[in-house]
């Protein structure tokens, strides 16, 4: 874990793109990004929605919206 730490420290911002168009049902990557104090941007889907806010913990971005998506990272 502490090389995965590390890596999340180092980066500026980790997205979620959830590949598949069944919603993710948690995300574990972003909690382990934000616990690492790494902002998180993914789209409004799944599980993300129980722990990822907007303004709160970072940004989300209408599931599908792909422009919106790269508008939160800029």
């Amino acid at each position: 874990m502490d090389a995965l730490a590390h890596l999340f420290r180092s980066a500026q911002v980790v997205v979620m793109v959830m590949p598949s168009l069944m919603p993710e049902s948690f995300g574990l990557t972003g909690l382990e990004a934000l616990a690492c104090g790494t902002p998180v941007v993914a789209f409004r889907s799944g599980g993300i929605t129980e722990w990822l806010n907007e303004g709160v913990t970072r940004f989300v971005a209408r599931w599908g919206d792909v422009s919106a998506l790269a508008a939160r990272v800029r």
